[in-house]
């Protein structure tokens, strides 16, 4: 077992967890949804076409959303094991590091290759597209998203590291999660440049109802 991404997937009345969904890069890909205990107990698994990156839950649907390696998207409708919906290189994407469902059925969708943000339709159409300014070099090594309100906007928060080892250089984009537009950007904390990361989280509520 390889687990690269974990989400709770359920919660017990006093906030407690009380099922994980978990990605497995390991010999068989697959996706698994576990008890939130110690020793879990695996009540329903799936297997992925490809490595998986991460993996979300779509707060419209309640359906499962991952991203795997070869740029592949799939939203997993696990009542029935199946697919539901999915976007590819045929879509024109090069190398997504992270994709994530918004309440209002929108799906955003960081690629690495030219440091693009993309937002889809439910029928894939494609809502909005923005480049990242201010980009040491490309391809991007990481890029993740997540979402939040600022009222009254949506915020997209990107997380991007550019290069590796020392050289990496780590940038925060804040955008417009309607119209793309990029609200602001920042490479370093008061104190000087930030700190190695792989992932950057907004301190405040996720998204798990329609906003």
């Amino acid at each position: 077992v390889s687990i690269v991404s974990a989400v709770t997937a359920n919660w017990e009345q006093d906030d407690r967890p009380s099922l994980i969904l978990a990605a497995d890069a390991g010999p068989t890909p697959r996706l698994i949804l576990a008890e939130a205990k110690a020793h879990p107990k695996v009540k329903w698994e799936y297997k992925l076409p490809s490595p998986p990156i991460e993996v979300r839950l779509c707060p419209d649907t309640g359906n499962f959303l991952v991203t795997m390696e070869g740029s592949l998207v799939q939203e997993i409708y696990f009542q029935e094991d199946k697919l539901a919906w999915s976007l590819g290189p045929e879509d024109g994407l090069k190398k997504v590091g992270s994709a994530l469902r918004g309440p209002w059925a929108k799906t955003y969708v960081a690629d690495a290759a030219e440091g693009m943000v993309y937002a889809f339709q439910p029928r894939k159409d494609l809502f909005w597209k923005t480049k990242l300014p201010f980009i040491p070099s490309l391809p991007a090594s990481e890029m993740r998203l997540s979402l939040y309100k600022k009222a009254p906007k949506r915020i997209l928060m990107v997380s991007a590291v550019f290069g590796k080892d020392k050289g990496a250089k780590r940038v925060v984009y804040l955008l417009n999660a309607e119209t793309g537009k990029v609200l602001s950007w920042r490479d370093r904390l008061a104190e000087g440049p930030y700190p190695d990361y792989r992932d950057v989280l907004p301190d405040l509520a996720v998204y798990q109802k329609k906003q």
